[in-house]
């Protein structure tokens, strides 16, 4: 009996243990600092879907796609002072030929000039419909913006939405979701570079539509030998999109293409890649997330975390989201990966996202759910668990985050929630919509 008792406990802890590596929950409480349209007819804007930008004195920058004093969308920023809770400047878009419009990628903040940089989906000159979009730059205290270039020209690119990325030489890299090579109706996209010192505008690289992929909304990455890696939302071999590298020094050079399968494997992907250079090797690894395929809880897949180990290109799936309900991860992550890269921190390595659906469906919640942020803990670290569900919102915090997560705050001292080191002490990230207006948040997560 005894021994039966002790083989018994025995498969009893070693299934617990897998458990726990699979999947937990863990509370976080959400802290609402803003909600938007606060303002008179929404004059500080509406509808965040971009990463956050911290300036050098610690306050947080961002774009609303909508509002504003002319309904096309602002540049907003929360101060330090007011612990991220009073709106300090608003530059809100005018559209037309001569600014941009609607603003879907989040700023980009360079230390060396004090601008902010960053495009519009729309406003300025082009045969697209309210113009094919532009790119800025903001000098805070300003009141206005700069447009750097507007898109649309013959052969250009069109329609960006993706944030831009800096090199160490002031240069910006970015990617438009259209125009380019007419292969494919409106343009298969382009990824473009800009030096707005020179003001040198160059195409590098226009999609094709076939092997290389079409419609790369999302931004670019560098690896740890300066090549330039990205997502395509559609097209390669079984139109389910791409990952691309577009190799060093010219970035003309299409080096490598991956291109997605499709469910049960990841399907389109929306977000930028995440760079890791303490794993994989000399090379390091990328994280990524395809917005459908994965689990087939979801018509089309709930979505997937991957990794690509860029010494040999082996690519593996290594979540996949469990959708909408009690218990349940989200589905369709759109934002950016964050990584937590604090050295000595516990959750050294550790991979946090969002899903811009699924989790709880209950309350003010549709019946998609109202998104989640979740925990990831790579194959590469070793992990008491996989997975965790570190918040659903619940509509009154905000939902459907579109955004990926800011999380370091250590540079400044102690976070500005109270806490130290990465998520999910120190969390800072937007929703899209909810909130007390509707109209979405930006939010805070503490333990």
């Amino acid at each position: 009996m005894r021994k039966t008792l002790l083989c018994l406990s025995f498969a009893l802890s070693v299934m617990l243990s897998v458990l726990a590596l699979l999947q937990v929950s863990v509370a976080s409480t959400p802290t609402v600092l803003y909600n938007f349209c606060s303002q008179p007819n929404c004059t500080d804007g509406a509808n965040p879907e971009a990463d956050l930008a911290i300036d050098l004195s610690g306050n947080l920058w961002g774009t609303t796609t909508n509002g504003g004093a002319h309904g096309f969308g602002t540049i907003f920023e929360l101060t330090k002072s007011s612990g991220f809770t009073i709106i300090g400047q608003i530059y809100s878009f005018q559209g037309g030929p001569g600014d941009g419009a609607f603003p879907v990628a989040g700023l980009v903040f360079d230390p060396q000039t004090g601008l902010f940089y960053g495009t519009t989906s729309e406003g300025g000159t082009g045969s697209c419909t309210g113009g094919c979009g532009t790119m800025f730059a903001f000098l805070p205290g300003s009141g206005s913006d700069t447009i750097l270039h507007f898109f649309g020209a013959s052969g250009d690119g069109s329609t960006p939405r993706a944030e831009l990325l800096l090199d160490s030489s002031q240069n910006f890299y970015g990617t438009t979701s259209a125009g380019g090579s007419t292969n494919c109706a409106g343009g298969c996209g382009t990824v473009f570079l800009m030096n707005p010192i020179t003001n040198t505008y160059t195409l590098l690289h226009r999609f094709t539509g076939v092997a290389d992929g079409t419609d790369p909304v999302a931004g670019l990455v560098f690896d740890s030998q300066g090549n330039l890696w990205g997502t395509a939302q559609k097209g390669g071999t079984n139109n389910f999109g791409t990952i691309f590298e577009l190799a060093a020094p010219s970035f003309t050079n299409l080096a490598f293409v991956h291109s997605f399968s499709g469910p049960p494997n990841g399907a389109y992907p929306v977000a930028a890649l995440t760079f890791d250079v303490s794993v994989g090797g000399a090379l390091g690894t990328l994280y990524g997330t395809t917005s459908a395929g994965g689990s087939s809880v979801c018509p089309g897949g709930c979505g997937s975390v991957f990794e690509l180990e860029i010494s040999g290109h082996v690519i593996k799936t290594i979540y996949k989201l469990t959708g909408v309900g009690s218990n349940r991860s989200g589905s369709a992550p759109i934002g950016k990966l964050a990584l937590d890269n604090i050295a000595g921190d516990p959750r050294l390595g550790h991979l946090y996202g969002t899903a811009s659906m699924g989790g709880i469906n209950t309350g003010a919640c549709p019946a998609t759910g109202c998104g989640t942020l979740f925990e990831i803990c790579p194959p590469t670290r070793a992990c008491t668990y996989r997975e965790s569900t570190l918040l659903n919102f619940d509509g009154t915090d905000g939902q459907n985050p579109l955004a990926g997560l800011l999380l370091d705050f250590t540079f400044l001292g102690d976070s500005p929630l109270g806490g130290k080191g990465a998520c999910p002490s120190s969390c800072v990230g937007t929703a899209k919509a909810g909130g007390s207006n509707g109209a979405g948040t930006v939010l805070g997560i503490t333990p």
